[in-house]
């Protein structure tokens, strides 16, 4: 009987990802909103930059691509497919040919950049997600302290040579700080909102959907705030990364776990 049971036992496919040392994730996903037609499509994100798409039954390689023209050896740490109803919205907002019997579902693909984007499975990029505007607000009203700093402390201190180049240190650091790497993402139940955290807590908002692209809603801090008070009620000064967002599966709740030992719920 012990040999009849083992000669029943199923059989597995296993396929050559990457390498141990390049691998960053791998997400497998048998059928649903990966499949193209009746064939499951399982994809791989690595930290060399690239993604892979297989074919789960016969271990075939299918298509290989990265993200953007400068994504060489950024790692890709979050690959989110989208429902059917959304990646169709999306497709025809952006006036791409797309079906989910020949292209199966699109993605959402982060790497570690400020840039994120909605892909097809052969790596056309259909939408860009990017911080890039909303980060030159915050970069703007840097400069615009800075500079009224400078004026001030140019008129009480006599060195205005020291003043200057202070100045201009502390806006080069909060240009720095301002334009910060996505580090964890998360996906709207309905494919609508995508919520990208970056490396300096605050969590940016798009909506995926929108006519003339993919559309920066607003942000906040998850993490880092630097208007909320410690427990002593000084100005928070630790800096703490987020290490992973989840939405909620049927209500408008997102999840954000930082190193901070702390999981936060958010009405986004």
């Amino acid at each position: 009987s012990s040999s009849s049971s083992s000669s029943s036992s199923s059989s597995s496919t296993s396929f050559a990802v990457a390498s141990t040392a390049e691998l960053e994730m791998a997400v497998l996903h048998g059928g649903g909103e990966l499949g193209v037609g009746d064939r499951a499509r399982a994809v791989s994100a690595s930290s060399d930059g690239t993604v892979k798409v297989w074919d789960v039954k016969s271990s075939e390689c299918l298509a290989t691509f990265r993200l953007g023209a400068h994504s060489v050896d950024v790692a890709v740490h979050t690959m989110i497919p989208l429902p059917h109803r959304a990646s169709a919205q999306i497709a025809e907002a952006a006036r791409v040919s797309w079906s989910p019997q020949q292209h199966g579902a699109l993605l959402l693909a982060v790497n570690r950049s400020n840039t994120a984007y909605v892909t097809t499975l052969g790596g056309q990029i259909v939408r860009t997600l990017t911080t890039a505007d909303h980060d030159s607000v915050f970069i703007d009203a840097a400069k615009a302290s800075s500079s009224s700093s400078e004026a001030f402390s140019s008129s009480a201190s006599s060195s205005s040579s020291s003043s200057s180049s202070s100045s201009s240190s502390s806006a080069a650091s909060a240009k720095h700080a301002a334009v910060c790497d996505f580090v964890a993402a998360a996906l709207s139940p309905q494919g609508r909102w995508a919520y990208c955290a970056a490396e300096d807590g605050r969590v940016f908002c798009f909506d995926l959907t929108h006519e003339e692209g993919a559309k920066l809603e607003h942000s906040f801090y998850a993490a880092n705030d630097p208007n909320a008070p410690n427990a002593s009620g000084k100005q928070r000064l630790a800096k703490h990364q987020i290490l992973g967002l989840a939405h909620h599966p049927h209500r408008g709740l997102l999840a954000s776990y930082a190193d901070d030992g702390h999981l936060r719920l958010w009405t986004p």
